[in-house]
C-alpha cells in the first residue's frame, strides 16, 4: 500500500511516495509534485513487474542471521557486548529475510527482552541467568546493536528502511553511581592485599586510581607499560580510541617487581605477555571473580560491582575540583553525557568558577 508525505526543504517542498509490499521489500521515491507523485504511486501498484524492479529482491534471500555474521566478519569496534546481543537477535529471528522484519517484529524482540532476566558472563564465553530483568538501558543496548545491522545492510544492500528507527528506545534510568567512601576503600584494599590472588590488590589499586574498565586492565600486556614515563597505554578501548593510563608511584612500584619476579622475567619492557593472565590460558585475562566476591565478603561491602571501582574513582576526581571535561578526558568518555552522573560532586570546580566569574560583580 502506497503512502504519501509531504517534506519541506529549503528550495521547497517535496513528494515522498513509500510503498510497502509483502514480500518485496519497500520501494521509496521523490517528487517535486504531489500529482507526479500519485501517478507513480498508482502506475506501481498497478504493475506487478515493475514493482520487483523496483524493490529490493536480495531482501528477500537474506536471512537476518546471514547480514548479522556479514556484519560481526568486518566488525572493528571493541564493544564486547554487541556480540552477545547480536547472538540473541540470530537466534530469534535470524530465520526470517529482511523484507520479513519490521517495527512490530522488533517490538516484539523488545516485549521479550523487557521480560527475560539479564545473564551474566564469566569470562570464558558462558553466561549465567540471574534473578533479575534486564533495565531499560540494557533492552536499548540490543536494539541499538540490531539496528547497525540494518544500516549495515542499507549501505551494502541497497536497503531503504530500518525497522529499528521505527520503535521507541525505552525509558533509562540515571545510571548506578555507587561509590566506596573512606572506610570501605581502606577494608577493600586490605582485604585484598590478604587474597589467595596475590594480583587482586594491584588490579583494585589500578582500577580505583585510573579509573580503567576491567577489560581494559585485563587486556594490558607488559609491551603497553612504560616505566619510565610512568603510564600504561591502551592501545584498544570500548570507544574506538587509544588513551594512556598515568599510573600512580604506588601502582609503579608493585607493578614491576612483583609481576616481574612472579614470571621470573628480567626485561619486562620486551615481555609480550599479560599482566594478569589466566592460568590455563595465559593469552586470556584472569578469571578473578571468586577472589573478588570473598574481598568484598571480607570486607563487609554489599552492593558494589568491580565496575563502581571506575565510579570511585571519578568521585575522588569530581570531590577534589575536577571539572566534568577533566572526568571524562580520565575514563575516556567520548562526550559529557555519560560523565554528568558526577556533576553534583564537582564542588570545587563550581566554587571556583562562581568565583572568578561572580566575585567581582558587586
Amino acid at each position: 500500500m502506497a503512502s504519501i508525505q509531504k517534506i519541506s526543504r529549503a528550495k521547497g517542498a517535496v513528494y515522498k511516495v513509500t510503498i510497502r509490499q509483502t514480500g518485496n521489500g519497500t520501494i521509496c521515491k521523490t517528487f517535486p509534485t504531489k500529482k507526479m507523485a500519485v501517478e507513480f504511486a498508482r502506475k506501481v501498484e498497478g504493475n506487478d513487474e515493475l514493482a520487483l524492479a523496483l524493490g529490493n529482491p536480495i531482501a528477500m534471500k537474506l536471512n537476518l542471521s546471514d547480514i548479522i555474521t556479514e556484519y560481526l566478519e568486518l566488525y572493528t569496534g571493541k564493544d564486547h557486548g554487541l556480540y552477545g546481543c547480536l547472538a540473541w537477535w540470530s537466534k530469534q529471528y535470524g530465520h526470517l529475510p529482511l523484507n520479513k522484519i519490521n517495527a512490530v517484529t522488533i517490538r516484539e524482540g523488545i516485549k521479550l527482552l523487557s521480560n527475560g532476566n539479564t545473564l551474566r558472563g564469566n569470562g570464558l564465553g558462558q553466561t549465567k541467568e540471574m534473578n533479575r530483568k534486564r533495565s531499560g538501558s540494557t533492552v536499548n543496548r540490543y536494539k541499538d546493536n540490531l539496528s547497525s545491522v540494518f544500516e549495515f545492510s542499507k549501505e551494502e544492500y541497497g536497503l531503504t528502511e530500518n525497522p529499528c528507527r521505527d520503535v521507541k528506545s525505552k525509558p533509562e534510568g540515571k545510571g548506578r553511581t555507587r561509590f566506596l567512601t573512606d572506610d570501605e576503600r581502606s577494608r577493600l584494599l586490605i582485604a585484598c592485599r590478604e587474597s589467595k590472588w596475590d594480583m587482586l590488590y594491584l588490579l583494585v589499586l589500578m582500577a580505583l586510581t585510573t579509573g580503567a574498565r576491567k577489560s581494559e586492565l585485563l587486556g594490558l600486556s607488559y609491551q603497553d607499560i612504560d616505566i619510565n614515563n610512568g603510564y600504561a597505554h591502551l592501545w584498544e578501548t570500548k570507544n574506538g580510541e587509544q588513551r594512556l593510563l598515568p599510573l600512580t608511584d604506588e601502582v609503579s612500584g608493585l607493578i614491576f617487581p612483583q609481576v616481574a619476579e612472579s614470571y621470573n622475567i628480567i626485561n619486562t619492557n620486551t615481555h609480550k605477555g599479560l599482566i594478569f593472565p589466566s592460568e590455563q590460558k595465559p593469552q586470556q585475562g584472569f578469571e578473578f571473580r571468586k577472589h573478588w566476591v570473598e574481598a568484598l565478603k571480607k570486607a563487609e561491602i554489599k552492593g558494589f560491582r568491580f565496575h563502581d571501582l571506575r565510579h570511585s574513582a571519578a568521585s575522588y576526581l569530581a570531590k577534589n575540583g575536577a571539572s566534568l571535561k577533566e572526568i571524562a578526558d580520565v575514563l575516556g568518555h567520548k562526550d559529557l553525557q555519560s560523565t554528568n552522573r558526577y556533576s553534583h560532586l564537582c564542588i570545587g570546580y563550581k566554587k571556583k568558577l562562581i568565583s572568578r566569574v561572580m566575585g567581582g560583580i558587586v
